[in-house]
């Protein structure tokens, strides 16, 4: 069966700490996203066949229909740095035609795309993000930003490996700063998507400073995860349950909303 189910029950860990009259934007969820993720089953083995199959499996099975209706793509689709323009470019390799057809026919399949990328200045696998270089300089939210308008994406995944912490500043300074950015360039685009999901508590895990970051993740994205990845599928390793990592985390939000 071409669909491997990555479900998105645990993806995001909801805590709201700003009340309605406080904040203006962005909106928060109100319900977690549901759907397909590549990562989980594929990681960096995804292609424009990959992401096209399974969301007509996604239709076909019933499952969009009952509210599984966002295919994104993740990890590992764009080349190692920005083109000589400046922009993210994808891998011809494993999309031939570009991300924009493939976000069309999800679209065409009545579908939300969503896109990852990453606050740091290379994403978890490798790849080129959209954060500041390794040793400072500027950042390319906002191009980036503009880029994924152009496709229409309804929903951006944005990582925090490979922050850059300034001399004198603190790891929590910089991802603030950063996710603030990518914020604020989402903003002045006119087209924000619908969740922009912040990683920024799950990297302060086990630290005094977790508390704190969920004081303020919810100022700059709709929705935020708190934990860890559930578990990437490894053949060798079939038998490991998939969501440990997930609902470990789950007593630790307890009484926070």
């Amino acid at each position: 069966m071409l669909l491997r189910i990555a479900y998105l029950i645990c993806l995001s860990a909801f805590v709201t700490v700003a009340r309605a009259g406080e904040r203006k934007f962005p909106p928060l969820a109100q319900t977690p996203p549901m759907g397909w993720n590549d990562w989980a089953y594929y990681r960096c083995g995804l292609s424009a066949q990959t992401v096209l199959a399974n969301d007509t499996a996604l239709v076909k099975t019933g499952l969009a229909a009952r509210g599984y209706n966002t295919v994104t793509l993740d990890d590992c689709w764009m080349q190692k740095t920005h083109d000589t323009a400046g922009n993210l470019h994808f891998d011809p390799q494993r999309f031939p035609r570009g991300i924009a057809p493939v976000a069309e026919a999800v679209h065409a399949m009545g579908l939300k795309f969503g896109i990852y990328e990453d606050a740091g200045y290379k994403t978890c696998g490798g790849y080129v993000a959209s954060g500041e270089s390794d040793g400072g300089g500027d950042n390319h939210f906002l191009p980036d930003a503009r880029l994924f308008a152009s496709w229409r994406v309804d929903y951006l995944k944005l990582d925090g490996c490979n922050m850059y912490v300034p001399k004198g500043s603190s790891e929590v300074d910089a991802y603030r700063k950063a996710y603030a950015a990518e914020s604020a360039a989402l903003k002045s685009v006119g087209r924000v998507p619908s969740s922009s999901p912040n990683r920024a508590p799950a990297y302060f895990l086990d630290t005094p400073d977790w508390y704190d970051v969920l004081g303020w993740v919810g100022n700059y994205g709709s929705l935020w995860r708190d934990g860890w990845d559930i578990a990437t599928f490894k053949p060798e390793h079939a038998d490991i349950p998939a969501f440990t990592a997930c609902f470990g985390t789950m007593p630790r939000t307890e009484g926070l909303s």
